[in-house]
């Protein structure tokens, strides 16, 4: 799969405004979360990997739905105004039919793997235990 420079632009812009990457660096966990996601997607479906990843309630040490924000927020400016994702992804997904539809499917594979790249050229967070340390 080959990703446009422009699309790697465009996650640039949604790692900021969804708040995965702040003054820069970004919290590790980040990288698992994305690098799961298109594992999930392959192994489970689209619709099943999206309903885990914006689960409430989750065990994770950071915000998983921040993913699934960054994704909706790339794939977003690739619809049509009448077609635009507002609210959980999922529920986008079933109201519009979506769970089969191999373009969307490829659109947010895409934007997960645009999404990758771009976090890629920001910094890690430094490690608290490795702060405390220091102290």
């Amino acid at each position: 799969m080959k990703i446009k420079p422009e699309l790697i632009e465009i996650a640039l812009g949604a790692l900021s405004r969804c708040n995965i990457v702040q003054d820069g660096r970004y919290d590790k966990e980040f990288t698992g979360y994305i690098s799961s996601f298109g594992a999930a997607i392959i192994q489970s479906g689209l619709l099943p990997a999206v309903i885990f990843f914006e689960q409430e309630e989750s065990e994770s040490a950071k915000d998983r739905k921040k993913i699934i924000n960054a994704v909706k927020d790339i794939v977003n400016k690739s619809l049509p105004e009448n077609e635009k994702i507002d609210g959980k992804l999922a529920k986008y997904i079933l109201n519009h039919n979506k769970a089969k539809d191999s373009v969307f499917l490829e659109r947010v594979t895409e934007s997960a793997v645009a999404l990758k790249l771009a976090l890629r050229m920001y910094k890690k967070n430094k490690y608290l235990c490795a702060i405390i340390k220091k102290s």
